[in-house]
């Protein structure tokens, strides 16, 4: 992997929606579209608060998710769609403090219409620090704001029920 990007935040801000203080990827160092990609994080003190310290398996997770979601979204079929990822497992091999680069590298294993599954590994100094593998969906932004409301809905509906009933 090179040390320097070939994408900086700017670039990733044009592909993913996420903004600063949620976007966590410094940069993108490799990327085939749709198979595979590599980027980096400059481990903060603000990514561990409240974490004794260390940046939490979460966090390492949502750092390889943004990975993910930029290899997706960077491709000309998915232009302008979201990703949305699913957690299946995530494995933490040692700490991650402030200081230490996180580089990170995903593979997209498999891919069937607008779903598929990814694998992520994580390294400081060449060593293996957590792996993470997922499923994801991309979709068009009206089909996910269309999913957000229909929840709404159900978690309104439930609340008037439990009221009604209780």
């Amino acid at each position: 992997m090179q040390l320097n990007p070939t994408v900086n935040q700017e670039g990733i801000m044009r592909v993913i929606p996420h903004r600063p203080p949620k976007l966590l990827i410094d940069g993108i160092t490799d990327l085939e579209e749709e198979k595979s990609a590599g980027g980096f994080r400059d481990v903060r003190l603000e990514d561990c608060a409240g974490n004794m310290g260390i940046l939490s398996g979460g966090d390492m997770y949502e750092v390889a998710a943004q990975v993910t979601a930029y290899c997706l979204l960077s491709s000309r079929r998915f232009a302008g769609f979201y990703a949305v990822p699913k957690l299946f497992k995530v494995k933490t091999l040692r700490p991650v403090s402030p200081g230490d680069r996180l580089v990170l590298y995903v593979d997209i294993l498999a891919t069937k219409g607008s779903r598929g599954y990814a694998k992520g590994r994580g390294y400081v100094d060449g060593r293996l620090v957590f792996e993470a593998s997922g499923g994801f969906r991309v979709m068009r932004p009206e089909v996910l704001e269309a999913l957000k409301s229909a929840r709404e809905m159900e978690k309104t509906a439930i609340g008037v029920l439990s009221l009604a009933t209780g």
